[in-house]
């Protein structure tokens, strides 16, 4: 998904804490929210999900693997160390929704894709296959 996943509230529960059994939807007693397990969704579906929340009122409370800071605030005298790289981490939260705009480029683009699968021996097809690769 092109649509970069930032959150307004990260939540110190992890998606295996939160009640249910399932991989795609669980359940936070604390805020009464479900959570979606944006992970184990295509690009499709992960619009969808974006979607939707933006015609309703309910906040969508997403979990996701995005890159985190490993930075550290040193507050003694001893310098902190220089700051490691982002890295992949699960991370759940009040997910910020994306503009209409990137709704509706990320729309384009999952429908030119699947334009490009359907003549598999296009040169777009090419294309598209060389880029999933990168």
């Amino acid at each position: 998904m092109n649509i970069d996943v930032r959150f307004s509230f990260v939540c110190p529960k992890q998606f295996s804490e939160l009640e249910g059994e399932g991989e795609l939807k669980r359940h936070c007693s604390a805020c009464g929210l479900d959570v979606i397990n944006l992970d184990v969704l295509n690009d499709e579906a992960r619009l969808a999900v974006f979607e939707t929340a933006a015609k309703s009122p309910i906040q969508v409370c997403v979990s996701a693997t995005v890159p985190l800071e490993n930075g550290r605030d040193c507050t003694t005298s001893v310098p902190a160390p220089p700051p490691l790289p982002p890295f992949l981490g699960r991370t759940i939260g009040r997910a910020v929704m994306p503009t209409q705009a990137d709704l509706e480029a990320e729309r384009q683009r999952i429908e030119a894709e699947k334009i490009a699968e359907s003549i598999p021996d296009s040169p777009f097809a090419r294309l598209i296959a060389k880029l999933k690769f990168w």
